[in-house]
């Protein structure tokens, strides 16, 4: 087990042919490429290793090119730069060749590399047409080019491993603007045991269009203290099979968090903030237990809570206030929800059912189960507006069930 570091802030590039990363620091985006992928002589993380990320990388400098012909005989260290107009766009050297992903389809590995681009460079300055030239090689193709322009589709990527277990442990990491072809932070490709038992640790994916998604990966992962907020589409689309969720914050997405058949997920103490269409949307089994699903005071909006799925979910301790709806059951024959020690204010509507019985209190040692407040009273958060949903001395929750601040 050996402990290494990579300074994303740095601006250049450093293959780094050593094996005493504690002192030969790799750098950049681009150093993190070769750490993970093993590329150049840098060698790959080991199971067991830990590689110590620090600063902000531009990832708009990291770029993938599709050269269009094949490109066997470039080398990584080669400096490369656009062939019409010998470098008046863009700079940059060469970090990985033959460099498609595990599963990927389309052009050939033989045609693309990746190029980390000149300080104040990014995606914007490639021009389809122009070609890549470096010393002793040259690409006339007009294929050469970005793939998606430089928008990035997927920050951490975990591809099938033919039933050997990935573990990783990411810890204080922000994410932000990977919007291509339906752009995540977080991806888990494929079935079998791409990234099982993984932990994620102070999470900020933002101005993505998917924080988290999963395909049939990273099951038992552990999500702690996380961040999903500003997202185009999901907080998390279909989160890793059997993953627990602590702490976590889903706010102004369009959904926070979509169960699309990957269930048995358990979440405690998360928040569930005004996001657009559905807090958690859930067609799997899934516990919420103590989380806070919050609209917007004054101006209801949006759904807690929305089941369709046949199986009865248990919801434990939660708050649904300032809803357009807060718990909604979108199918006749789903349900019921059994909610214990739950309270409903502030909202539009505090259920949607076509079945009075789909949302049912439950009882475990004779106290109240499911309180209904109204719609016009206070719902005793102490700032809401700053992300502060602790209960206020004499908030009408604290009297109905456990708390939860």
């Amino acid at each position: 087990m050996a402990e290494y570091n990579c300074d994303l802030s740095e601006g250049t590039f450093a293959d780094n042919g050593g094996t005493d990363w504690g002192s030969d620091v790799l750098t950049g985006p681009a150093g993190l490429l070769a750490a993970t992928r093993g590329t150049g002589s840098a060698p790959q993380l080991a199971a067991g290793d830990t590689l110590k990320l620090s600063g902000t990388g531009d990832m708009s400098r990291l770029v993938l090119l599709d050269c269009g012909s094949d490109i066997t005989g470039w080398d990584i260290g080669d400096s490369v730069r656009n062939k019409d107009g010998a470098g008046d766009d863009w700079t940059g050297v060469v970090v990985e060749t033959n460099a498609r992903d595990v599963g990927q389809s389309g052009s050939a590995a033989n045609d693309l590399m990746v190029v980390w681009l000149a300080d104040g460079k990014n995606y914007t300055d490639i021009d389809a047409d122009d070609g890549v030239e470096s010393s002793g090689h040259t690409v006339d193709g007009t294929r050469a080019k970005l793939d998606g322009k430089g928008q990035h589709d997927t920050c951490f990527q975990f591809n099938k491993d033919s039933g050997t277990s990935n573990y990783w442990w990411f810890e204080n990491i922000e994410i932000d603007e990977f919007t291509k072809d339906t752009g995540r932070a977080i991806y888990f490709n494929e079935t079998g045991s791409a990234g099982d038992n993984s932990v994620f640790v102070n999470i900020y994916a933002h101005h993505c269009d998917r924080g988290v998604q999963s395909l049939g990966g990273g099951w038992y992962s552990y999500f702690t203290n996380c961040r999903f907020e500003d997202n185009t589409m999901d907080g998390v689309y279909d989160p890793p099979t059997a993953s627990i969720w602590s702490g976590c914050a889903f706010k102004n997405n369009v959904d926070g968090m979509t169960v699309n058949g990957t269930g048995e997920n358990t979440l405690f103490g998360c928040l569930f903030d005004r996001n657009s269409t559905y807090g958690l949307d859930a067609n799997d089994n899934v516990w919420p237990i103590n989380c806070v699903f919050n609209g917007v005071k004054g101006s209801p909006a949006g759904t807690g809570l929305n089941w369709r799925y046949n199986r009865h979910v248990a919801i434990i301790g939660c708050r649904f206030t300032y809803l357009a709806t807060g718990i909604q059951v979108s199918d006749a024959g789903d349900g019921p929800v059994l909610c214990h020690q739950c309270y409903l204010g502030g909202n539009t509507a505090d259920t949607n059912v076509s079945d009075a019985d789909q949302v049912q209190g439950i009882s475990i040692d004779g106290s109240s189960t499911l309180t209904l407040a109204g719609s016009d009273t206070d719902q005793g958060y102490v700032d809401p507006d700053n992300g502060d949903f602790n209960l206020a001395s004499g908030a009408t929750y604290r009297s109905v069930a456990l708390e939860i601040d």
